[in-house]
Order: C-alpha cells, then sequence, then structure tokens
C-alpha cells in the first residue's frame, strides 16, 4: 500500500523553520519539518513527533491545521533498465502559525540543521521542486489539493488546486450519515474537499451520469469507501 509522509511549516513572526538535512536523499537540501508517518499513526499525532525528532521542536497538536494533502509518484528509470520502479504516497502538510508571544525553540539533530528563514527569502533552489509550488498558498493559510510526479529529483508533471477546506471523511459532519439530507451546494463542497472534483472535471464526469443529486451522493458513498478501506489498512491492518 501507499505510504504517508507529513510535513509541517512552523511560521512564526514572519519567518518559517526550516531543515537542512545532513543525511538521506535529502541531504544537503532545505525542507519543513518532514517525516515518515508510521503505520497505524494518527498523521497529526505523527507531525509532533517529527517535529520533535529531526528539529527539537515541541508543537502543540492542537494548533497544527491540515492544509494539503498531495499524491507523489517517483518514476526512476534505473540505470541500464528501462523498467525503472514507481513509489508512490500521500503526504500531509501542515501550517502551525505560533502566536506571536509564544517560544518555538529548535536545535541541531542528528537528521537536520534547523533555521528561522524570513517568509519573503525562502530558499526554493536549495528545495524539492514542488516546494516552490505550494509553500507559498499554504503559508497564507489557504489549502489546497493535487498530485505530483517525480523522476528522481526532477518534477515532470503537476496538478494541483486550491480548496476551501481539506476534508477526509465524507461522513464526518453529517447528522446521521444521511447525505439526503444535504443540498446540491453542500455535496458539491464534500466533493471538492476530499479531492473528487478536479479543476476542469465538468460535474457530469464527477458523477455520473447526469451529476444529479442521487449521482453525487453515489460518487460520495464510493470515494468514502476506498479511502476508509485504505485508512482502516493503514491504522489497523484490517
Amino acid at each position: 500500500m501507499r505510504g504517508v509522509l507529513g510535513q509541517t511549516l512552523v511560521l512564526h513572526r514572519g519567518r518559517v523553520l526550516l531543515n537542512t538535512w545532513k543525511a538521506g536523499e535529502l541531504v544537503g537540501r532545505k525542507t519543513g519539518l518532514l517525516g515518515a508517518v508510521l503505520r497505524g499513526e494518527d498523521p497529526t499525532e505523527a507531525a509532533v513527533r517529527i517535529a520533535m525528532e529531526c528539529g527539537n521542536v515541541q508543537l502543540e497538536k492542537s494548533k497544527l491545521n491540515l492544509r494539503a494533502i498531495f499524491r507523489f509518484k517517483n518514476t526512476e528509470i534505473l540505470d541500464g533498465d528501462n523498467d525503472g520502479y514507481d513509489e508512490e504516497f500521500d503526504e500531509y502538510e501542515f501550517l502551525y502559525e505560533a502566536d506571536h508571544e509564544e517560544s518555538i525553540s529548535a536545535t541541531e539533530t542528528d537528521l537536520a540543521i534547523p533555521e528561522w528563514v524570513d517568509v519573503e527569502s525562502i530558499p526554493y533552489e536549495s528545495m524539492p521542486a514542488d516546494d516552490l509550488e505550494w509553500y507559498p498558498t499554504v503559508l497564507q493559510g489557504k489549502s489546497m489539493r493535487g498530485s505530483f510526479t517525480f523522476r528522481g529529483k526532477d518534477m515532470i508533471e503537476k496538478e494541483i488546486w486550491e480548496v476551501e477546506e481539506i476534508i477526509l471523511d465524507v461522513f464526518q459532519d453529517v447528522k446521521d450519515g444521511d447525505l439526503s439530507r444535504l443540498n446540491m451546494g453542500e455535496l458539491k463542497h464534500l466533493a471538492e474537499g476530499i479531492g473528487l472534483k478536479k479543476p476542469g472535471s465538468g460535474w457530469p464526469k464527477v458523477a455520473p451520469p447526469l451529476a444529479r443529486k442521487i449521482d453525487l451522493i453515489r460518487a460520495l458513498r464510493d470515494q468514502d469507501k476506498e479511502y476508509q478501506k485504505w485508512r482502516d489498512l493503514w491504522m489497523y491492518d484490517v
């Protein structure tokens, strides 16, 4: 199954906290507080752990806001091998907006060297290519969805867009789990929030055949079943 990474951008007094990596495939490059989410681990709880592991940064879980989810695919062509391999994972992007008076300390670890960088001076040339595409939007407190395709370190394709909010569970705020209670505007909001509706895709394509209310409800349920199946396997290995 596809893996999950988590990255947190800590914003404090007009500066963002970046790590320069000392080892691994990102050695010498900069990112936010980035790391792997473990099987069975909630991504928000993982973000708190990752911040401590890679920068000794103590974050309050309640102040972590999920602002983006991107699907990454890396198709690397191996030397002398045209088959290569595919690596696919989701990356959850969190924004942590520290209060002006809040004290946020970060120190060097075995993994990385942290530093505060002015938001207007982020060194994108020293960072993974996708960061330039979404950091500015997320740092403004906006939400995004989409995907990136890489070949090695080279980004060869992207499809990203803004959404009003990130929604994971279709039924989370639906009374009695009854989608028929919602009007078309509310149903479309759900479809956009879970990433079902992409820019340029007409509603009949999203909810075939006619994008009627019953069609949209069916599409939302199908999408939610797919997500819940993956989540149960990820969280509980069932």
